[in-house]
């Protein structure tokens, strides 16, 4: 069961997958891990609530990381990840 929205694992995966169409393929992926304090894990699942679906779903928190990464590349490099 995830522990965000209260749904099952299948729900959960169906929901991403439809949700995020246009993510590539995990085996063209490489993971990341990042620790961070508490205070901006906090600042993290705010912005998390604030883009609940109208259906109740949460983006993950690394879909909410994916896209500040993406959106500091775009400012800093002129970098637009294929979509």
């Amino acid at each position: 069961m995830c522990v965000c929205t209260g749904a099952s694992r299948s729900s959960k995966l169906e929901w991403e997958l439809w949700e995020r169409p246009d993510m590539p393929d995990q085996k063209n992926q490489k993971q990341v891990n990042v620790r961070m304090d508490v205070e901006t894990v906090a600042r993290l699942d705010e912005c998390r609530i604030r883009r609940r679906t109208p259906q109740g779903n949460l983006p993950t928190r690394s879909d909410i990381v994916r896209e500040a990464v993406e959106e500091f590349l775009a400012r800093e490099t002129a970098y637009k990840p294929e979509r």
